[in-house]
């Protein structure tokens, strides 16, 4: 294990405790999180969906792996792996201190309404999970999948409406201007390869980088700057109060600076696309909630403000926390297990 490595590991462990005591906070003495009637999905929230749609970027580029038959993406088909599995755990930790109990994921799952994005997408998620950790177990014990092809479609498909599903929670909310529409499940996809590519581009050791890598990441960029300027204009030209106005002009212009960064530091301008892809989903789930809907103006103003308080800024670093120890542990695991076979 390099210092690097052990580094990570403490600091993960020391998240993990910090975030761990609000969600036990949370799960056992009393709420912490700055909720209420009016704003019900705050930072826990979007904890969750940065770590799921960054899982879910790394687990497309996992399946093109296959589908394509890229050596590059085939090399670190095993970082792609551990990557995709951690972060999609860390992303549920942080989910089930907002849903109140870790238990009420799977009795989410476990009790099925077609007609519902959010069961929708709680099952897709985890179908994904149960296909990454057969993957996972295949490479422990060094078996090669015979089917692996169709484990890969299966695993893109899954995958991308896993990540469109999740946009489509927040789009079928016809009250909320901001929200409703197809565009809030394209964002989320965007939002995927944007922020899986930028997380596997800055794990990469060598400094060369792999063209094809480099082109997903610089169309999904390109992608995410035509919809938010897109919707940016159309925000501008809403007179509504507080309606559709989630998109500000510095949100497409940041992933512009990303773009001319990366002809002179790649990786510079891909933890640039990462931290925009994280603001930007703060703004698109608070803003879209600021505006009180009907009598609840009367207690909680026409239009609220939000700051997340340390417990919700805890969970954040417990979610993350928990995806870089995971991560750093399956690593060792699966290094153990090669060399004990070699």
């Amino acid at each position: 294990m390099t210092n690097t490595s052990r580094m990570t590991l403490l600091l993960a462990v020391a998240g993990c405790l910090f975030g761990g005591f609000f969600a036990i906070e949370e799960w056992f003495f009393h709420s912490s999180f700055k909720t209420n009637d009016s704003m019900i999905w705050t930072l826990p929230l979007i904890t969750y969906i940065f770590l799921a749609l960054m899982s879910t970027g790394a687990s497309i580029l996992l399946a093109l792996a296959e589908i394509l038959d890229d050596d590059w993406l085939k090399q670190n088909k095993r970082q792609l792996l551990l990557t995709a599995i951690a972060l999609l755990l860390g992303a549920f930790t942080a989910l089930a201190t907002e849903m109140g109990s870790p238990f009420s994921i799977i009795w989410l799952v476990l009790s099925p309404n077609v007609m519902s994005p959010i069961w929708w997408m709680g099952t897709l998620y985890s179908i994904e999970l149960v296909l990454l950790l057969l993957k996972f177990l295949a490479e422990w014990k060094g078996v090669h999948l015979a089917k692996g092809r169709m484990l890969a479609w299966s695993t893109l498909v899954i995958a991308c409406l896993a990540s469109l599903t999740l946009g489509s929670v927040f789009g079928t909310v016809v009250a909320r201007a901001a929200f409703s529409g197809a565009q809030s499940a394209l964002f989320t996809l965007v939002c995927a390869m944007v922020s899986g590519v930028s997380i596997i581009g800055l794990l990469q050791v060598t400094r060369a980088f792999n063209p094809r890598l480099w082109g997903i990441w610089r169309l999904a960029v390109i992608a995410q700057i035509i919809l938010l300027s897109v919707l940016w204009v159309y925000s501008i030209r809403n007179s509504g109060v507080g309606n559709g106005m989630w998109v500000q002009g510095w949100l497409p212009l940041g992933f512009v600076i990303a773009l001319a960064l990366s002809f002179m530091n790649v990786k510079v301008a891909m933890l640039v696309t990462l931290l925009w892809s994280f603001l930007a989903e703060v703004a698109f789930v608070t803003s879209g909630q600021l505006v009180s809907l009907g009598p609840k103006s009367t207690w909680f103003g026409a239009v609220q403000h939000y700051v997340p308080n340390l417990a919700e800024i805890g969970i954040l670093i417990l979610g993350i926390s928990m995806a870089a120890l995971l991560f750093q542990l399956m690593g060792l695991f699966i290094n153990t297990r090669s060399s004990i076979a070699k």
